[in-house]
């Protein structure tokens, strides 16, 4: 069987996280990710819009930020961690296969599809956990948004509006994170099934291989 030639020159094409980002927007969400992406951006818009304790909204915004920064370093110390195990350990004859193969609607290499769509994960959490970071640095109470409204006393009307849209993006933050992750979870399981139907399907090409062998020795005997 002649095999198609093996496009590795594409494999280095991304040069950061930027450019796997960017490649990664051609594999779509699930239409599931999409719905609760925006029932929560719809949710959360209505309540930072017309919430009237504006002081509460502070208070949850900073004990968001506080857990959810702490939680998305742990979280992504454990992915990493598992990622790397998991790609020194995937059979390289897999990985060449997948690299042969493009899907069809992203119009990458299966290789790059099933790679991407994991590094997209780690790429959302860290812009969650830096996006929690600048909240908890800037806005406490005497941190450098209340600093600069002393100061400048024109930017005190701007304080609440400016509440309201940080707390938007923090909770549509929190729920992309946590579909991001769900369907992290999703893929490494189809991954390493992949791994087993492909070891699966070795094994038995084997077996047929060595039955057809048999089969011609009895023959020529």
């Amino acid at each position: 069987m002649n095999l198609p030639r093996l496009k590795h020159e594409s494999l280095l094409k991304e040069k950061n996280l930027w450019q796997i980002y960017r490649a990664s927007w051609t594999i779509p969400d699930s239409k599931f990710n999409w719905i609760a992406g925006l029932s929560s951006m719809a949710l959360f818009g209505f309540y930072a819009t017309t919430a009237q304790n504006v002081v509460g909204m502070h208070g949850l915004l900073m004990k968001l930020a506080e857990i959810g920064f702490s939680s998305a370093v742990s979280l992504l110390g454990f992915l990493i961690a598992g990622f790397t195990i998991f790609g020194s350990l995937t059979n390289p004859k897999l990985l060449l296969t997948m690299l042969r193969f493009q899907e069809k609607r992203s119009r990458l290499s299966y290789l790059k599809y099933n790679f991407f769509t994991l590094i997209r994960t780690f790429i959302y959490f860290l812009v969650f956990a830096a996006f929690q970071l600048i909240v908890i640095v800037v806005g406490q109470r005497d941190g450098l948004v209340s600093e600069i409204a002393i100061w400048l006393p024109s930017f005190q009307p701007l304080l609440r509006p400016l509440l309201r849209f940080t707390f938007l993006v923090s909770t549509v933050l929190w729920t992309v994170s946590f579909l991001q992750l769900k369907s992290f979870v999703f893929n490494v399981h189809h991954f390493v099934f992949t791994m087993i139907k492909f070891d699966a399907v070795e094994h038995n090409d084997q077996l047929q291989a060595d039955k057809s062998d048999d089969q011609v020795e009895e023959e020529s005997q």
